[in-house]
């Protein structure tokens, strides 16, 4: 069997290959796909470490309602008048205010009863992302 060298090197038409800008297609094409799955991996980071900062915010808060709570009715950290008490727990700063009934808080709500109190407990994290609490004390029976 005998080829002739000029047959090697023809080539139809269904054997061709690609040509290099289908090929800077399809990488421009796949690379925006891998900066969009970057980008939802760093919002979700974002929004992973928000939650995370509230979580621990209110387990504080929650921390010191409980503290509050089981303290007795007179206790001077249940000492009422709207007076501001500020205690630090790592990177957050709680802060509660107290009133008797009879005063006004801030948002115009009185004490629902005589020999209670109410307590908001306010969490600060960084970035002052807030939690806040309000409970009614009432006085040990």
């Amino acid at each position: 069997m005998h080829c002739k060298i000029g047959d090697k090197f023809k080539h139809s038409h269904k054997e061709s290959g690609f040509t290099l800008i289908e090929v800077l297609i399809a990488l421009a094409v796949f690379s925006i796909g891998i900066l969009a799955v970057g980008s939802l991996q760093l919002r979700s980071t974002g929004g992973n470490t928000n939650a995370r900062i509230l979580t621990e915010a209110s387990i504080w808060g929650q921390d010191r309602v409980e503290t509050l709570m089981s303290l007795p009715y007179a206790d001077p950290n249940l000492a009422a008048g709207g007076a501001q008490y500020t205690a630090t727990s790592g990177n957050y700063n709680v802060m509660w205010q107290v009133w008797e009934f009879g005063d006004a808080t801030p948002t115009g709500i009185a004490a629902p009863a005589n020999n209670t109190k109410i307590v908001r407990v306010t969490v600060t994290g960084r970035d002052n992302k807030r939690s806040t609490v309000t409970f009614v004390r009432a006085r040990d029976v």
